[in-house]
């Protein structure tokens, strides 16, 4: 009878180790889930250009001033809430139909141009590209811009 409640004893004491690793295990595995959720869907505004971060250090512009004419400059970093992010995205369909701007200059930092993004800007007529070797151009991103 001693080993038997010896051997019990014992699995009880197993069990809430393992009971308590799994409680452990989950919650952080749900953390880091939740962590990420809130980052991938948080967006922000800084002189009226909206960004979503796409990582800890990195966003995309999601909105621009689509009544801007002439000349557009894109920066490199934007800073919010003490925390500085890189430009590395531009939303599709950005300023598809901007018939007003004449120029586009991207920093070096922009990896991606999305799908229509300057879709028939048909004003267009300079645009100074990213020297990144891994830049990423979707489809129809200078469709219909007639003066490049």
């Amino acid at each position: 009878m001693y080993k038997l409640k010896r051997y019990t004893v014992h699995s009880v004491d197993v069990l809430v180790i393992i009971v308590i690793f799994v409680v452990i295990v989950l919650s952080i595995g749900k953390s880091d889930v939740f962590a990420a959720e809130t980052l991938d869907n948080q967006t922000f505004t800084v002189d009226n250009i909206e960004y979503k971060i796409v990582s800890t250090d990195k966003v995309e512009i999601i909105n621009y001033n689509r009544e801007k004419k002439g000349e557009i400059n894109f920066g490199a970093y934007v800073t919010y809430d003490g925390n500085t992010y890189t430009i590395v995205h531009i939303k599709n369909c950005l300023l598809e139909g901007c018939r007003e701007i004449t120029s586009v200059n991207l920093p070096d930092t922009i990896e991606y141009i999305g799908e229509g993004a300057f879709r028939n800007c048909t004003n267009l007529s300079a645009l100074r590209l990213p020297n990144n070797k891994n830049l990423i151009v979707e489809y129809e991103a200078f469709s219909g811009c007639i003066d490049l």
